[in-house]
Order: structure tokens, then sequence, then C-alpha cells
């Protein structure tokens, strides 16, 4: 009998440890210089169609998980971090940000959130538009380090779509100059029907 406690207690202890081993070992590396971290491999762009699909997966984890779901959506190193995007949720009820891989953007409401070239606060137009087979959308936003440069702005697309049986609108968001508004709709149709 003695044995068998033994051996739990040493199991236990190891579960314990090995993940606090893990974490002083991470804390003590040292942090990589600022140059290193600003000159990582570029990321490719998200497609129109894979923005779909991680929003109509995104939609699909929030009704099964419900608000247990939200923190796939705000892991940064998670499966809603794709390519150059990440896929965000909203609460229409509470006019918020649920879910967002940055603790920053979490919370902000729609009036907090405008397009940078007219204003539109394009998270309340998402979530008044709203329809059950999505909304897309179009605004203007910087790229990552140069909010505070107000001429270097370019077209985003994003799709939201609401989540069945709960009070959530999942939704994300990619650079595109290409495709219209009409084009998209047509196109996720058909993105759509292939996947019933």
């Amino acid at each position: 009998m003695q044995g068998k406690h033994k051996a739990c207690v040493l199991l236990i202890l190891a579960m314990v440890l090995a993940p606090l081993a893990a974490m002083a070992e991470e804390a003590a590396a040292p942090a990589a210089p600022a140059a290193v971290t600003e000159t990582a491999a570029p990321v490719s762009a998200a497609t129109p169609q894979e923005l779909f699909d991680m929003v109509t997966k995104g939609a699909y984890v929030m009704e099964k998980l419900g608000e247990d779901g939200l923190a796939a959506f705000n892991d940064p190193k998670g499966e809603f971090m794709y390519k150059d995007s990440y896929v965000y949720v909203i609460s229409c009820k509470e006019d918020k940000v649920v879910g967002h891989p940055s603790p920053k953007v979490r919370g902000l409401t729609s009036d907090g959130i405008k397009c940078y070239k007219t204003g539109v606060t394009f998270m309340k137009d998402a979530c008044k538009n709203m329809s059950p087979d999505g909304f897309w959308l179009e605004y203007w936003w910087p790229k990552l380090g140069e909010e505070k440069q107000k001429e270097r702005i370019f077209r985003k697309i994003g799709f939201a779509i609401p989540v069945s049986g709960r009070p959530y609108q999942v939704g994300s968001a990619i650079y595109n100059e290409d495709l219209s508004i009409e084009e998209l709709k047509k196109l996720s149709v058909d993105w759509q029907s292939k996947k019933k």
C-alpha cells in the first residue's frame, strides 16, 4: 500500500513541478533585442476565404462552448490567430469586445473602435445589420506600428456572423484592396454552400 501511495505522490509532484520548472526556465531566458523581434520573418497575408472559414469556425466554437469559449480567442498564440490576422468576439448586447488576443482591446465599446477614414463605428454597424448568414464590411485602418500616421491607412474587409443561440458575434478582418463587398457576398454564398 505504501508503494502505491508513494507512486501517486511522486506522479502528482511531477505534474505540478514540471510546468513550474518550465515557467522558471522561460522567465530566466534573456529577452531578444528589440531589433530581432521587430524584424521577424514576414507572415503571409490571409485570404478572404481563410477569413470566412476562421469566422465560421469561431462561431461554431462559441455556439458549443458559450462564454467558456472566449479563452480561445483571448490567447495571442491560440488557434484563432491565423497568418496576419485573428478572430475576435463581440457582444452586441453589451456593446463591447469580449474576446480578443489583446487585453487592451477586450472591453472596448463600439464608440472606441472607428474607421480612420470615415469615423463610422463599424462594430455598431455590424450589430445593426447582422443576418444569420453574416455581414461583410469595409473600413480603413493603419497597419500595426503605424497607428500615429493618420495618412497611412489601408482598406480592411471584415466578416462577422452571429452565434446561434448565444449573445455573441464572431468576426475577423484583413487588409484587402481588391474585392468589393458585393463580390465578397457572392463568394461567401459559394463558400457556405461547399460546407453543407
